[in-house]
């Protein structure tokens, strides 16, 4: 299998003891290239690219603000971290201007460096996606998964260990997460990329046909079965087989499917031929599944089968610093797609939505600025369209309770419903079944109310938009 390939960095230093203490700090994440002088860092960035480049300013020569300003002529992106002994804020500013990314000095903190790195880093490769969406190709595998955290790297990395073996993995996570989006990923590096990649949400299959779906039928198995059908395991032959919300599967399906993995063949409803299958099992949930084992809605034998190696994707919530390179990339997506020359958010309003809990996480983040976009009129993302949960962040003056003593009651009531129906619908992908049963109301009420405050998902509202 071909090996992963690491972001590059330049270190540009005249001191030797330095390159070995970055090397050691960052050696674990990054290819790390070496230059003892302004010159030598010049004739790296002709012969590679680096997605970060860690300069120091005093050098003998020619000095690093030098450098930087020769190196901005000609490259424009790259990020370039000053790393410097000198505290003066015009030195700081200086650098900023000609185009520094961030401004260190020494000693460093370890944590900041690094993280001042991964940021810089993901920047670089959240503007390659940029061009690549620009160009119609989308970013698959890892490359599709935007974050910068701690939390979301070591997510990552044990994924791409996993990603070169055809062991089972379960991943657990909430609503919103990126649980599919990471199981399409171990697929897209594996050995079986190339073959098929088949993603089911278990829930969303009524009980009656899950049989059916998940393991295929005769012709006249049962009433209406006009024609012979394959079930998701054949469908996925000799590729992954994605169930996710696995924990919604019925004692009697969880039992079957116990024994397809055990044995590698599957029955049709309504044939005794076995069927040899040759899949690689991935599997979801947003439920804690162990509590699901103990309550004795999920088989314990089955949980030991998929549960071979478990990765956890964690909530937006506990790794906010992944929150403004979301945002950003979402809005760049969004305004290219919808052809509106938004250039960013105004500087309070990114302020609330980093400060947001995001409790339907990168889902919710993502249909929310994709309004956010096609509502926008200016240049810039203000606050007015911001949903009323999130434009009360911070804002202890202007709490529902507050805001009930300023207009009238009914208003207040109504302004409320509005934005806890929609909430309700993000936070289900604009499912209007899976809303209702959240919401805990007929699904037929929830469009009624949906006409009465005419809710419309983001892309009904798209259409609308010129191009």
């Amino acid at each position: 299998m071909t090996p992963v390939q690491r972001p590059l960095l330049l270190v540009i230093d005249d001191e030797p003891p330095l390159h070995a203490a970055l090397q050691e700090l960052l050696g674990d994440l990054y290819d790390i290239r070496s230059a003892l002088s302004a010159d030598a860092g010049m004739d790296a960035v002709r012969k590679e690219r680096f997605a970060c480049i860690l300069l120091d300013l005093t050098m003998p020569d020619v000095d690093g603000l030098t450098f930087l300003q020769r190196f901005r002529e000609r490259d424009t992106r790259t990020p370039v971290i000053v790393l410097t002994a000198t505290r003066t804020v015009q030195t700081a500013v200086r650098a900023i201007r000609l185009g520094a990314e961030d401004y260190i000095t020494k000693p460093w903190e370890p944590d900041a460096l690094r993280l001042a790195v991964s940021r810089a880093v993901e920047r670089c490769r959240l503007l390659d996606r940029m061009e690549a969406y620009e160009a119609g190709i989308r970013p698959v595998g890892f490359e599709a998964i935007v974050a910068c955290s701690d939390a979301m790297r070591a997510v990552v990395d044990l994924a791409r260990q996993m990603a070169e073996n055809d062991s089972r993995v379960l991943i657990e996570g909430e609503t919103g997460t990126g649980k599919e989006l990471l199981a399409r990923a171990i697929h897209d590096n594996g050995p079986r990329r190339g073959r098929p990649f088949l993603a089911v949400n278990c829930a969303a299959i009524p009980a009656e046909l899950a049989e059916s779906e998940m393991f295929g039928h005769e012709k006249g198995a049962f009433t209406g079965a006009l024609r012979a059908k394959k079930g998701w395991f054949e469908l996925a032959h000799e590729g992954t087989l994605f169930l996710d919300e696995v924990t919604s599967l019925t004692p009697e399906i969880q039992a079957k499917l116990l024994r397809v993995l055990q044995d590698g063949v599957v029955l049709r409803v309504g044939s005794e031929a076995p069927v040899q299958v040759d899949v690689r099992i991935l599997s979801a949930t947003n439920r804690d599944i162990r509590a699901e084992v103990s309550a004795g809605r999920f088989r314990e034998d089955l949980y030991y089968r998929l549960n071979v190696v478990p990765i956890r994707i964690p909530p937006l919530r506990e790794r906010r610093e992944d929150i403004p390179l979301l945002l950003d990339h979402f809005c760049a997506v969004f305004s290219r797609r919808f052809h509106k020359p938004i250039a960013g958010y105004a500087e309070e309003t990114r302020q609330r939505l980093i400060q947001y809990d995001w409790p339907g996480n990168v889902r919710e983040l993502e249909h929310t600025v994709e309004r956010l976009v096609i509502l926008e009129r200016d240049a810039t993302i203000g606050g007015r369209h911001l949903p009323m949960d999130i434009a009360m962040v911070g804002r202890p003056g202007r709490t529902p309770e507050a805001l009930a003593e300023l207009i009238p009651l009914r208003d207040a009531r109504e302004r409320f419903e509005r934005q806890y129906l929609v909430n309700a619908l993000e936070r289900t992908a604009w499912n209007q079944t899976q809303a209702a049963e959240q919401l805990g109301i007929n699904r037929n009420t929830l469009i009624l109310k949906m006409q009465q405050y005419r809710i419309a998902p983001p892309w009904a509202a798209a259409r609308s938009v010129p191009d």
